[in-house]
């Protein structure tokens, strides 16, 4: 109910989703960096595959030689060469 109506109030007031909602942003540069925004946390990293935890669910990232380049706040960057990206089903 709480996400409906301020999704209701974002398009009334013609304000950005991902800013009231929360929503994750993710902005790729080609196939090797990628920013992420409105991260929650890190559920697990090597260096072929990362899941991070967004309030829209579970970011999974598979590669090779990710590593993560730097994390402030909710803004995290990745580095690598990314093979997929996807999200993936919550059990609730």
């Amino acid at each position: 109910m709480e996400r409906r109506f301020s999704r209701a109030l974002a398009n009334f007031f013609s304000l950005p989703k991902e800013a009231v909602l929360s929503l994750p942003v993710l902005t790729f540069l080609g196939r090797e960096e990628a920013v992420i925004e409105n991260v929650k946390k890190l559920l697990t990293y090597t260096g072929t595959s990362l899941r991070i935890q967004t309030r829209d669910g579970i970011l999974s990232i598979a590669g090779q030689q990710l590593e993560i380049g730097q994390w402030k706040e909710q803004t995290m960057v990745v580095r690598g060469v990314f093979c997929s990206v996807g999200w993936e089903e919550e059990t609730r």
